[in-house]
Formats: structure tokens, C-alpha cells, sequence
């Protein structure tokens, strides 16, 4: 049994030069009364009111005009009560079996949509544009936390904060609808990372999001990603990603870990997952690496990972002059020795490549 208040009314005219018009109201409705589907999930707990007013010549329905206006409440009573309502107005108009629908505004948690949409009936084809904003990531975030009934913090594993801005193109069918996405993030801040920039584009066809390009500058440091992945069970994932002149001890705080490290490295990392498994490749460049005060210079290393091994392929440390050391380049697990050299004179170099299936006896030859 549906709870809520529905009320309607209206005129009807028969003659084609009036107009027939119907008033359709519906307040209080319980969101959870709505039942969840297989490809449709349970809806969040809280109230929609909606009022729909149309109106077409006579009988001619198939030219009708609908103005209508929606209120949600999430989660009533919830963390965030005072931001907990979503809003919007819309106004359509079906002509020649294509329903035009202007979105004014739909709001709510400090985000805001609007755009228009065009659907023709008889091809089932979609197109589109709608533009949004965010006014705050973080208060957005903990919103649908409450409305979600998650715990604080929970979302994502770092705190998040910054305005948004974004604009969606759709395109496709209703069966299978396409989207392109521009993102753009300013003022964006994780941890001791303030200030940055965001910019974002990607494309949404055949239930696969294609990354086509994701970028984060802030402070002279850049981020980079590029990928695609399914959204159906088993389907396959690809990306690659990197920084330049990244501050490591950033990360590391925007990540919540509590480890004293500290560098500036360049890092490539690319990866795919497949029926056969997920593989990734990972290049590492730090400069400066300090561990909880002591320097170790600079470290250079590739790996491999595939079917839960880890193979590093190149290893490579440059410890700093005044620790009296050589530069040692290795494979693991390959068991190296450092020789003592003249912290006076430049580093050299002691190298055997090795590989990681089988363990190589220490490399005693002479430094060239």
C-alpha cells in the first residue's frame, strides 16, 4: 500500500480551438515504497512531493505542454537536516512524437543542474546538455553520506574540498544512451594540497566510461590519468597514470598515513585487468628521499605485478655523498653489496641486472 497525498484535477475541452488542462499533485510520498528492480536499486530513505501541471488543444495530447516542480527530502532527520532537500523544475512540450524538456534547475547539498533534453518517441533517440555546479566536494560528500546512512568519512579515504564545474552532452538511445563529460575543479585541496586545478574529459558509450584525459596541477606538481573501464560484472579495466615533481609527503597526509617519508618523484604506472587477471607496471623516479630524517639520495625502480607477484625488474639507488657510498643498481631478489668509496669523489656505479625468478649470487666485481 502507497502512502502519501494525491490529489488532481483539471478541465476538459473538446473543441480544438479551447485547451484541456489537469492539475496532478502528490505530497508526502515514502521513497522506499518504490520497489527495487534488477537493474534498478532500492531508493534512500526520505519524502518527494511533486506537482505536474499540463495542458493541450482539445484532445490532442501528443501536443501537449507539462510544467512540473519536485521536492525530496533524503534521509529526514539525518547528520545534515538543513541540506538534506533536492528541488527542481522542469517544463516540456511533445511535438511531432519528440518531447522537449528544459530543466531550470535542479539543487540541492550545494550542487545545482539545469539544461534541456530532446527525446524522439518514435526512434527512442536522446540528445542533450546539461551544465552543473558544485559549490563545495566536501559538503557534498558528507550529504550523501547522511542520506546514504553511511558513516562520516566514508566515501573516500581522504578529505576532499573544492568548487566544481561540469558540462554533459548525451547523446545515444534510452536502451543505450552516450554522454561526453567535461570536469573542471578549482580551488581543490587533499591534506597539505591547496589550491589545485582540475581538469577532466571522458566519454560514457556501450555501458564503458572512457577516461580520455584527467589532469591536477598545484604547486608545480602535475598529476595525469587516462583509462577506461565497464561497468558490467567481469568486464575489462585499463588505465595508465602519473605525477611529475610530485611532494610525496603530501600524498601521504592526503592519504591519511602517518609515515615520515619525504621526496619529489616522477612516477608512470599503467595497468589492465582482464579474465586472466589485472597486471600493472609501475616506474618510479625520487629525488631527495628522506626516511624519518635520514637521507637515502635518489631512487629509480620498475616492477611488474601479475597474478599476485610482485617482479621489480630495475632497482637503482644514489645514496648521497656524504654517506661515504657507491650508487648500487640491482634486480631483486638478487642480494647486492655496497663498496666504500671516497666521499670526496663522484658516485659510481656497481650494477648487475638480474632477474626475479631466481636469486644471483652478490655482485663482488670491481666498480668501473
Amino acid at each position: 500500500m502507497f502512502g502519501g497525498q494525491l490529489s488532481a484535477g483539471g478541465r476538459l475541452t473538446w473543441h480544438e480551438m479551447g485547451r484541456t488542462s489537469l492539475t496532478a499533485e502528490l505530497k508526502e510520498f515514502d521513497l522506499r515504497q518504490v520497489p527495487a528492480g534488477k537493474d534498478f536499486p532500492a531508493l534512500p530513505a526520505g519524502r518527494a512531493s511533486v506537482r505536474m501541471i499540463a495542458s493541450y488543444p482539445g484532445l490532442k495530447w501528443d501536443r501537449s505542454q507539462v510544467k512540473a516542480s519536485a521536492a525530496v527530502r533524503l534521509n529526514p532527520g539525518g547528520r545534515v537536516a538543513e541540506s538534506s532537500t533536492i528541488t527542481g523544475e522542469l517544463d516540456g512540450r511533445l511535438e511531432d512524437r519528440r518531447l522537449r524538456v528544459h530543466i531550470g534547475s535542479i539543487s540541492g547539498h550545494g550542487a545545482k543542474m539545469q539544461g534541456s533534453l530532446v527525446l524522439d518517441t518514435g526512434k527512442m533517440s536522446l540528445a542533450g546538455e546539461l551544465t552543473g555546479t558544485v559549490r563545495s566536494a566536501s559538503e557534498l560528500i558528507h550529504a550523501l553520506e547522511s542520506d546514504l546512512r553511511r558513516p562520516a568519512d566514508s566515501l573516500l579515504p581522504f578529505a576532499v574540498d573544492g568548487a566544481l564545474e561540469s558540462r554533459v552532452t548525451l547523446s545515444g538511445s534510452i536502451r543505450e544512451p552516450g554522454a561526453s563529460v567535461e570536469l573542471t575543479g578549482t580551488g581543490m585541496s587533499a591534506g597539505r594540497m591547496e589550491g589545485a586545478r582540475l581538469q577532466a574529459r571522458g566519454e560514457y558509450a556501450g555501458r564503458v566510461f572512457r577516461v580520455e584525459q584527467a589532469r591536477l596541477d598545484w604547486r608545480n606538481q602535475t598529476a595525469t590519468a587516462t583509462g577506461e573501464f565497464g561497468l558490467d560484472s567481469g568486464s575489462a579495466l585499463r588505465f595508465e597514470a602519473g605525477t611529475e615533481n610530485a611532494a610525496i609527503a603530501d600524498i601521504l597526509e592526503g592519504l591519511r598515513l602517518n609515515v615520515d617519508v619525504h621526496a619529489t618523484a616522477d612516477a608512470r604506472v599503467s595497468g589492465d585487468r582482464y579474465r586472466r587477471g589485472a597486471r600493472m607496471h609501475l616506474r618510479l623516479d625520487a629525488r631527495d628521499v628522506s626516511v624519518y630524517g635520514e637521507p637515502l639520495g635518489n631512487l629509480s625502480s620498475e616492477a611488474d605485478w601479475h597474478g599476485g607477484t610482485l617482479e621489480v625488474s630495475r632497482l637503482r639507488t644514489e645514496l648521497p655523498r656524504d654517506a661515504g657510498m657507491s650508487t648500487l643498481k640491482a634486480g631483486v631478489p638478487a642480494i647486492s653489496t655496497l663498496e666504500p668509496t671516497n666521499s670526496a669523489s663522484p658516485p659510481k656505479t656497481c650494477a648487475r641486472q638480474v632477474s626475479a625468478s631466481r636469486a644471483t649470487p652478490p655482485c663482488r666485481a670491481p666498480c668501473n
